[in-house]
């Protein structure tokens, strides 16, 4: 049996009111709440490979964590600026 610090009822309202108040904040990801294991997931929404991205985590904080680090491989680089290509030698005819 776990130790809580709050009513289960209260963790479950708390939960819910995170999910409700942070969906917009992350487009790209969905959020739910498990009252059965009283815990935040989040299924990413964006490209990726088979079967998905999908994180939990018993607080917003770490959640946020883990998202950021489901969908960091994810990135691909920023286009570097081109180097300009080195002057070959020139064609005299």
């Amino acid at each position: 049996m776990r130790a809580t610090t709050e009513s289960d009822a209260e963790a479950d309202r708390r939960g819910r009111r995170y999910v409700r108040d942070h969906q917009q904040r992350f487009p790209d990801w969905l959020l739910f709440y498990s009252p059965h294991d009283r815990g935040l997931l989040a299924f990413y929404l964006g490209s990726c490979p088979s079967p998905g991205v999908f994180v939990t985590a018993p607080h917003p904080d770490v959640l946020l964590r883990r998202m950021a680090e489901a969908i960091q491989p994810l990135w691909r680089p920023s286009s570097a600026p081109s180097r300009p290509t080195p002057p070959g030698p020139h064609d005299r005819s």
